[in-house]
């Protein structure tokens, strides 16, 4: 089903120039290597995203500690009638109001924007609608 509880994390390790270490070519370099040897470190953290696993998502935001909280927001299909409902989930808005509450940074990213401008415009709207209502 591609649905998950589990919390993965991966790291992308760089060099002094700003180039990566661990994912030019085929790596073999361990999380502790990559951690050791590299300039700068950036750690992804991958939460579940189905509503039955808030838990997890919640324990990922607040015991990892991130510096930043990017949520991955799907553009409705193109169907007139799943655009003008709310074009955004409620767990989205639960991981949303998560991230905020505890005052992580956001970086939203619209996926699928190539479904069309409709699509893309009800995402931005809703959004925008949820930031000014507070």
């Amino acid at each position: 089903t591609g649905r998950t509880s589990a919390l993965s994390q991966d790291s992308v390790g760089y060099d002094s120039e700003g180039c990566v270490i661990n994912y030019a070519g085929v790596s073999t370099m361990t999380q502790a290597e990559v951690s050791a040897s590299a300039r700068k470190l950036v750690t992804l953290i991958d939460v579940g995203g189905h509503k039955r696993f808030i838990k997890t998502a919640l324990n990922g935001l607040t015991a990892m500690t991130p510096d930043y909280a990017m949520l991955c927001i799907p553009c409705p299909p193109s169907d007139p009638a799943r655009i003008a409902s709310d074009p955004l989930s409620d767990i989205m808005i639960e991981h949303l109001t998560a991230a905020i509450g505890l005052g992580i940074p956001l970086i939203l990213v619209i996926t699928k924007a190539d479904l069309g401008q409709e699509a893309v415009s009800a995402v931005h709207e809703r959004l925008m609608s949820l930031f000014t209502s507070s």
